[in-house]
């Protein structure tokens, strides 16, 4: 599965998805292509058969959260014209410049190009003074997808149970997806963020000259130069697993960062001993021992959430 290059983009990765292009199923995007070749009446009978993704909604605020996300690969390189002795392809890292194979370089083998489905196990509202029953005290809704990748053992080639690996293990892939409750500026998310990360990057470390402060600068910028956040907007903080952080705003890839000391900050930020939302941390953990037992697939309204109607 390749990305088709956006040639003369301004951003660092330039791709943009849709809040639906996470959520369309590989099924239903094959659909999709197969409608193009249809008269208007086989379109509208096929459209009736493709799924939309199952919603459920926040328990405050009733914000809106897929029950399922599709995090599709995403470049490492904007597309920059040919390089001599590279080809421009989806590689182990995402879609960038790779030595090319046929001229002496890697060969690029068993690279899994295709989108990560990722199922959400909890919802919760980020709240100033946890005073959440407030409107204006309301920040984000924030909702956590897994997937079930890290169900299988690799190093000793047999499936392990779910809760053998702690929420919290890097080999977990996560997605974090914030919905804003109101209209905020960039600027004030960044400062947010740096005021919080800053103290748990201190903890994890020991120092007060935390190795992943370089890291956390890039992570505030990439807010602080995105501009306002409308009520409904979101936030997409992806973490596959391999230490690397991408940040998408409003459905459009901003940057990836490749810190897995920041991507253990953000998640003891949120299910850490402190954490800065107790409900947040409560129901990802109890989302997770729901999938534990009973699998991803059947956590159909995970904690926090209630049915859409």
């Amino acid at each position: 599965m390749l990305i088709k290059p956006e040639i003369g983009s301004s951003h660092n990765t330039g791709n943009h998805y849709s809040f639906f292009k996470y959520a369309l199923s590989a099924t239903s995007a094959a659909v999709l292509a197969s409608l193009m070749l249809q008269n208007p009446e086989e379109r509208r009978a096929r459209s009736e058969e493709i799924e939309q993704p199952k919603l459920v909604a926040e328990l405050v605020t009733g914000m809106k959260f897929p029950l399922t996300l599709e995090m599709p690969p995403f470049q490492v390189t904007p597309y920059q014209g040919q390089r001599a002795g590279y080809v421009y392809k989806m590689g182990p890292k995402g879609v960038g410049y790779y030595p090319d194979a046929h001229r002496g370089g890697n060969k690029y083998v068993n690279v899994d190009t295709e989108s990560k489905q990722q199922h959400l196990i909890g919802i919760g509202m980020r709240c100033m003074l946890q005073k959440c029953e407030f409107a204006l005290a309301q920040a984000y809704a924030i909702g956590l997808y897994i997937d079930e990748s890290f169900l299988e053992d690799a190093s000793q080639g047999q499936t392990k149970h779910l809760d053998s690996r702690p929420l919290e293990d890097p080999r977990v892939r996560k997605t974090l997806r914030l919905v804003m409750a109101r209209e905020v500026k960039g600027p004030h998310i960044a400062k947010g963020f740096d005021r919080t990360l800053i103290n748990v990057l201190r903890k994890l470390t020991n120092s007060k000259k935390s190795p992943g402060k370089d890291a956390l600068k890039k992570f505030t910028s990439i807010f602080s130069n995105c501009g306002t956040l409308q009520q409904n907007d979101d936030v997409m903080l992806y973490m596959p697993g391999d230490g690397s952080l991408t940040i998408f705003i409003r459905g459009e890839s901003r940057g990836r960062i490749d810190s897995q000391l920041l991507c253990d900050a953000i998640m003891e930020m949120y299910i850490g001993s402190k954490p800065v939302g107790p409900l947040i941390r409560s129901n990802f953990i109890a989302g997770y021992a729901m999938a534990a037992k009973d699998g991803l697939a059947n956590v159909q309204q995970p904690p926090g959430s209630v049915p859409c109607p």
